[in-house]
């Protein structure tokens, strides 16, 4: 009888939802969502939703979750008035650096993020070129501060 309850749920939510999305729903209702990486009871290395990650990810999978996580980042920097008043190069040089070092990391580079303010980009390079971060990331580092600069 229980299952029967559950055969008609299903049937009703297909009726309103695509078969992947309640699929969706159902292997949620199944895999507990682990946030951490856990051995499951398979002995699997797993995450999330019962993905094994001792097979690796797909780099289309990668892809996905880069996106997802830019676009979080993306939201989070939009909050700052600074940054919404650049424009799209600058957006997209902070963007790359912030996904780096992480939000709060981005807030530590107070000089460049004035310069930035006060529309002093070539400064904001230099200030950039002058940190930890530049020491670490070199390369990367210096195109990101060309990007500020020359936007």
């Amino acid at each position: 009888m229980k299952y029967l309850f559950i055969l008609i749920f299903i049937t009703h939510l297909l009726s309103a939802d695509s078969v992947l999305n309640t699929a969706t729903t159902l292997v949620q209702k199944h895999e507990s969502f682990k946030s951490k990486a856990y051995i499951d009871s398979t002995g699997n290395l797993t995450i999330g939703y019962g993905t094994n990650i001792r097979t690796g990810i797909t780099e289309e999978e990668a892809l996905i979750l880069l996106q997802f996580r830019l676009a979080k980042l993306q939201r989070k920097l939009n909050t700052l008035e600074w940054f919404r008043k650049l424009n799209a190069v600058r957006k997209i040089a902070i963007l790359d650096l912030t996904y780096n070092v992480g939000y709060t990391g981005l807030l530590t580079f107070k000089d460049m993020i004035w310069c930035i303010e006060h529309k002093y980009f070539k400064a904001a390079g230099n200030r950039l070129l002058k940190s930890l971060y530049a020491k670490q990331t070199k390369k990367r580092a210096k195109y990101i501060a060309f990007l500020i600069q020359h936007g």
